[in-house]
C-alpha cells in the first residue's frame, strides 16, 4: 500500500478502496470543489430560467422578443459545449474553468450596461457560452485532482450539489424577485459567479500545493 496524492489514507492497488462521505469530505480541496460546482449549476438555473423575465419587467422588453433573447443563452451553452470540446485538447481543465468564468463575468458587464438593450442578446449569449466549458471541466478533472480510488464516490457528491444548487437557488430567485425587486437578477449572478470563483481558486491553490509535495 501507498499514500494517495492527498495524504489522507492508503491507496489500495489492485481494487478501489472505499471511502465514506465523512472521509471524503475530509480530502483538501473536497469542499471548495463542491461550493465551486454548487454556484455554477445554481447560476446556470437561475440564469436560464429567469432571463426573460428580468428581460420584460426588469427591463421594459416585450414579453416575445424577451423570450427569443432568453433562448440565445441556451444557444450559448450548446455552441460551447461543441466548441469547448475542441478546446479541451490543447488548454487543461482549470483554464477551461477560469476562461468560462471570464466569459460569464463579461456577459454580466454586458447585460447590466446601462442606457441601452443593444448589448442584452450578445451578453446572454456570452452567458451561456462562458457556462458551457465549466461542467464537464469540474467533472473530468475530478479523478486526476482526488484520485481514482474517490471518484465515483466524489462524482456522486458533486451531482448531488449540482441539484441542490439548481433546484434550491433558482426558486430562491424567484423570492427575491417577488418580494424585493426582479432587477437585482445580474447582482444574484454575480455573486454566484465570486463565490464560485473563490473556490475554484482555493481549489486551484490546494492541487498546486499537492504536486509540488508529490514532487518532493
Amino acid at each position: 500500500m501507498r499514500k494517495n496524492l492527498d495524504g489522507t489514507g492508503p491507496e489500495v492497488t489492485g481494487r478501489r478502496a472505499h471511502r465514506t462521505r465523512r472521509e471524503i469530505l475530509r480530502i483538501d480541496g473536497v469542499v471548495a470543489v463542491l461550493i465551486s460546482f454548487f454556484c455554477y449549476c445554481a447560476l446556470e438555473g437561475t440564469c436560464g430560467t429567469w432571463a426573460a423575465t428580468y428581460l420584460t419587467l426588469g427591463r421594459g422588453i416585450d414579453a416575445g422578443t424577451a423570450a427569443g433573447w432568453a433562448s440565445l443563452f441556451f444557444i450559448g451553452i450548446t455552441a460551447g459545449r461543441a466548441v469547448s470540446g475542441f478546446v479541451s485538447m490543447k488548454v487543461r481543465e482549470h483554464n477551461m474553468i477560469r476562461l468560462g468564468q471570464a466569459l460569464i463575468a463579461a456577459g454580466l458587464i454586458a447585460v447590466v450596461a446601462q442606457g441601452t438593450d443593444a448589448l442584452l442578446a450578445p451578453g446572454l449569449v456570452c452567458l451561456g457560452v462562458g457556462c458551457a466549458p465549466i461542467y464537464p471541466s469540474i467533472i473530468h478533472a475530478t479523478p486526476a485532482r482526488f484520485g481514482e480510488d474517490v471518484a465515483l464516490e466524489l462524482t456522486g457528491m458533486q451531482m448531488a450539489f449540482a441539484n441542490i444548487g439548481s433546484l434550491v437557488m433558482s426558486p430562491l430567485f424567484g423570492v427575491i424577485a417577488q418580494s424585493i425587486d426582479v432587477r437585482l437578477y445580474p447582482v444574484y449572478l454575480a455573486a454566484l459567479l465570486a463565490v464560485m470563483v473563490l473556490a475554484a481558486e482555493r481549489l486551484n491553490r490546494v492541487m498546486r500545493r499537492k504536486h509540488l509535495a508529490a514532487g518532493r
